[in-house]
């Protein structure tokens, strides 16, 4: 039996999303697989993305890597949403992490909220810091907005999104596997109020949830 991690990326990036975590995983898998979505990547262009290539192309990852043995999942944002339907749709996944699913996407509040993170400070050094912080989390996902959300988003991709999200979330039902959702308390496009949405639509027994204070994801 051979172990597979499968690892899905976000909407707009590719597996820059994972950083150094592949050659990580390597020491305890057999296979580390990094799906690339249809029209995503360096030199794929945006307008291949769509709904139903876009859940085969994951669908046949799991079939494939299943049939050797057992299965992991780790999905960033989009990934996590995708990670989400295909425990529900496999019931054979053994474990799978979520980052910042994005199950629901934008807070319209996101403005008050990066407010409200700035003002819970209790001094002015304290309110200092936390500006200081925040400045480094924005300067950190500068480059990755710039990148790819600037230079791909367009309203055709944007609504082939919001298309995929709502097929996927169609898909109700038990989730068997264990799981673990992660979020970032700075992250204002999956934002953290999201968070009991996610962990319903999850339905599993066994799930674990992570709150990275000062932190984006």
């Amino acid at each position: 039996m051979k172990k597979t991690i499968i690892l899905i990326h976000g909407y707009l990036t590719d597996y820059l999303d994972f950083n150094h975590l592949p050659k990580e995983l390597i020491k305890y898998y057999d296979y580390v697989v990094i799906v690339n979505i249809p029209g995503h990547g360096k030199f794929n262009e945006i307008k291949h993305f769509r709904v139903d290539p876009t859940i085969k192309t994951v669908e046949d990852e799991v079939e494939f890597y299943l049939k050797k043995g057992s299965v992991d999942l780790i999905g960033f944002s989009m990934g996590g949403a995708l990670t989400r339907y295909l425990c529900v749709k496999y019931q054979t996944i053994r474990k799978a992490v979520m980052l910042a699913p994005a199950t629901y996407y934008l807070s319209p509040f996101c403005v008050v909220n990066r407010l409200k993170y700035v003002l819970k400070a209790k001094s002015v050094d304290e309110r200092k810091q936390i500006i200081n912080r925040l400045k480094k989390n924005d300067d950190a996902a500068k480059n990755v907005v710039l990148d790819n959300c600037i230079k791909k988003f367009g309203p055709k991709n944007g609504l082939t999104f919001c298309k995929l999200i709502t097929k996927i979330n169609q898909l109700k039902g038990d989730n068997p596997t264990s799981s673990l959702i992660v979020w970032g308390e700075l992250d204002e496009l999956v934002p953290k109020n999201q968070l009991n949405s996610v962990i319903k639509i999850v339905q599993t027994k066994i799930k674990n949830c992570g709150l990275l204070m000062d932190l984006g994801i």
